[in-house]
């Protein structure tokens, strides 16, 4: 890819962090390199980011219409907007936003290492195979790492084959999963005729 088109990647990319951040931790980088890169859609896009006096509403609607723009132009493919950010602030109502944005600023902002190397319960740590949020092949060494510094030994990952970030009940071998491991903690118990 051409060095602006990178530009312009990294730079929305770092938008996309901020934009869910109550501080913004790239404001001063993001507002230099869309000044460098000029008019265009990342221009838009800064512009409502750091406009704290947007309502939810409009920063949702401006936002998704700013990224559908976008969705499609070589250098976001890997930015996943098609795959993960649209569908899921398409879903969200501005009400919702309000609520989420504080909840994904703090988990932005956490490092797992402080909570996982506390833990010394029996761990069950299901990923998804195709995870385009976190990759999952070192999130799972991580968790085996960081569970081990706690001197936890019991500690059981699953990586589920074709799966993304989005697991819930419903997935595809998710049940299997838990209810298999769930099994080691139960005792059979026999009835009496």
């Amino acid at each position: 890819m051409a060095d602006q088109d990178v530009a312009k990647a990294v730079l929305v990319g770092r938008l996309l962090i901020d934009w869910q951040l109550d501080q913004p931790m790239y404001r001063a980088e993001n507002q230099a390199a869309a000044q460098a890169l000029g008019a265009g859609p990342w221009q838009d896009f800064a512009t409502l980011v750091y406009d704290d006096a947007l309502d939810a509403g409009t920063a949702l609607s401006r936002g998704i219409a700013v990224l559908q723009s976008i969705q499609d132009e070589p250098w976001a493919t890997y930015l996943y907007l098609r795959d993960l950010y649209l569908p899921a602030l398409e879903r969200l109502t501005p009400e919702q936003l309000e609520v989420v944005r504080p909840a994904l600023a703090k988990d932005l902002l956490r490092d797992p290492r402080d909570a996982l190397t506390a833990v010394r319960c029996p761990v069950l740590a299901v990923f998804g195979e195709v995870d385009v949020v976190q990759p999952t092949l070192i999130s799972a060494a991580r968790y085996r790492q960081y569970l081990g510094e706690a001197g936890n030994d019991d500690v059981t990952v699953v990586i589920i084959p074709g799966v993304g970030h989005d697991i819930d009940s419903t997935t595809s071998g998710y049940a299997q999963a838990l209810t298999g491991w769930l099994e080691r903690f139960v005792t059979p118990t026999t009835t009496s005729p």
